[in-house]
């Protein structure tokens, strides 16, 4: 969730520090590249990671399949 916004990023890690999970406010902020981005604070247990996603290619893949199936 959130990759494009370190807002929601913040908001779903928020609280969660009980279960380990520490998000680093900069490295958030950052945001993402064009790589996995992880953006844990040092000392998290848990890793937090920003991974970009194209679902508009993946919307016409599996678009591209059905049709294919039917044809």
């Amino acid at each position: 969730m959130g990759e494009k916004s370190d807002i929601v990023r913040g908001l779903v890690c928020e609280g969660l520090g009980h279960l380990g999970i520490l998000l680093d406010a900069q490295k958030n902020e950052l945001g993402a590249t064009s790589a996995v981005t992880e953006i844990q604070a040092a000392g998290s247990a848990v890793k937090i990671l920003i991974i970009p996603t194209n679902e508009e290619l993946e919307i016409a893949n599996q678009t591209k399949d059905v049709i294919e199936e039917r044809v």
